[in-house]
């Protein structure tokens, strides 16, 4: 196994060596406080792709210049051990070539992992003008690269305040000097080289594609099309969905006065809020809280499934739509079982959080608000992710189609919401793919409930008809880095 993995390693690097290009994919997640990190390499020669997975590593944490380092430190692990070998002795592989054939990255959205793509540029970029400057170096009289040397090194002393200056530094200091002019020396030249490139050349250099996860993408206009859902109330003049206030707010609202008045500031309600709720009630992440059992074991006698409620209570991509389509397909049987535990208990009354839950399946405001969010998630998100989840494998570059399909089927959804909300709609008439719906009992549970919620038609609600100072529209945000 020992030396499987080291030729595993060998095997990467040669691939690399001969690789027209490289495209550096990773992610990470926390287990137990501790982040694992894994890396995916795509290495593109001519019309082939090979896959390749690099393993898991620790660290100390997710930020950019982390990551950054695990991918240095990782290229350097693998060339350090193919160089240390027979075949590396003979033919020697320098591990910059790693960072300079590095033309495209795959990351989510947040801004430290858009500060990583720019990290990763930078590191490129600086390989790329050291192997230059190394060639061009060797190629150039030796007068002419003394007098780079000669005024590289009066910048040097002029930085630590002229000749006098220099002349105090320590030995040491004075070889950490030299190492900087060298290294200066060779990106100078290496800036001269480049810029002697044709345009096509250097466009061939500075290639770079960095392409968001598409998973993102779609949570993303989740998040913007539901702040402008909650912006809709305001706009009609309605107070909104109930608030469902935590203990503390609560206590302070009811007291009144301005600390009243802050707590209901501070404090929200709607569909999110309680789909958030309902994944602390019914699918807590701590397996010792929650009434994640009692739920199982009543859903298997009351409908003949034994079934989990989506995990909202972790990071999990798409579960409060998930949670929004179980709370309005099951909405009878979440009140009954949430009176069950009131009932079952000696004191006969609901906690806090289980109020709550209670409170917001009983609003219509927050109803309307399920009832988006459920048909948003049947009718794009699900097979959207099919899509660029598929068996085909799909190249993000090839994404472009499905991203205007999703501009079109949105705006058609837009000027007739009848496709969705008719007598008329069907299972599939709303769908983006044409497919039957991921949870075709949640398409009815919303229909029963359309004649009792009055604004689920206005078309004010939809969050594509937002003012301009409004987050970005659903449409438009799929269409994030779409010029690359």
């Amino acid at each position: 196994m020992g030396e499987g993995y080291l030729a595993a390693m060998m095997q990467i690097v040669e691939e690399v060596e001969q690789a027209d290009s490289i495209t550096l994919s990773s992610d990470g997640t926390g287990i137990k406080n501790i982040q694992h990190d894994a890396h995916h390499l795509e290495v593109i020669q001519g019309g082939a792709h090979q896959h390749r997975t690099l393993g898991v590593t620790t660290a100390v944490n997710h930020t950019s210049e982390t990551q950054l380092e695990g991918w240095t430190s990782l290229a350097g692990t693998f060339y350090d051990i193919y160089n240390a070998s027979p075949r590396g002795q003979k033919n020697p592989a320098d591990q910059r070539t790693f960072a300079t054939k590095i033309t495209g990255m795959l990351t989510d959205h947040a801004e430290d992992q858009k500060k990583l793509v720019r990290l990763v540029q930078d590191w490129k970029r600086g390989c790329d003008r050291e192997l230059r400057g190394e060639t061009a170096r060797a190629k150039m009289p030796v007068t002419e690269l003394l007098l780079v040397v000669a005024e590289e090194t009066t910048a040097a002393m002029e930085r630590e305040g002229g000749a006098a200056a220099w002349d105090q530094l320590s030995p040491e200091e004075l070889e950490s000097q030299n190492i900087q002019i060298a290294r200066a020396v060779i990106l100078r030249v290496g800036e001269e080289a480049y810029n002697e490139l044709s345009d096509d050349e250097r466009s061939l250099a500075d290639l770079f594609i960095h392409a968001c996860c598409c998973m993102h993408k779609e949570l993303n206009t989740v998040k913007g099309g539901y702040a402008s859902l909650e912006r809709f109330w305001v706009d009609a003049g309605l107070d909104g969905p109930v608030l469902l206030m935590n203990r503390d707010n609560d206590a302070a609202a009811r007291a009144g006065g301005v600390a009243g008045r802050n707590a209901a500031e501070k404090s929200r309600g709607g569909a999110i809020k309680l789909t958030d709720l309902a994944g602390a009630l019914f699918r807590h992440k701590d397996d010792k809280k929650g009434q994640q059992n009692a739920f199982r074991y009543y859903f298997e006698d009351a409908i003949g499934e034994l079934f989990t409620f989506p995990d909202t209570s972790n990071t999990r991509f798409g579960s409060n739509g998930d949670a929004a389509s179980v709370l309005i397909t099951y909405l009878p049987l979440m009140i009954d079982f949430l009176k069950q535990i009131r009932d079952h208990k000696i004191s006969g009354k609901w906690n806090h959080l289980e109020q709550n839950v209670y409170k917001g399946l009983k609003d219509q405001l927050t109803l309307t608000e399920l009832c988006v969010l459920c048909l948003y998630s049947q009718v794009i998100s699900h097979p959207y992710m099919r899509e660029v989840r598929g068996p085909d494998e799909p190249n993000h570059l090839s994404l472009g189609p499905l991203h205007d399909r999703v501009r079109q089927h949105i705006s058609a959804l837009i000027d007739d919401p009848d496709i969705l909300l008719g007598t008329e709609a069907t299972l599939v008439s709303g769908t983006l793919d044409g497919d039957v719906w991921d949870n075709p009992a949640a398409f009815h549970a919303v229909h029963r409930l359309i004649p009792n919620l009055p604004h689920i038609r206005d078309g004010d609600l939809n969050p594509l008809h937002a003012a301009e100072n409004s987050p970005p529209r659903l449409h438009d945000m799929y269409m994030y880095d779409r010029n690359v």
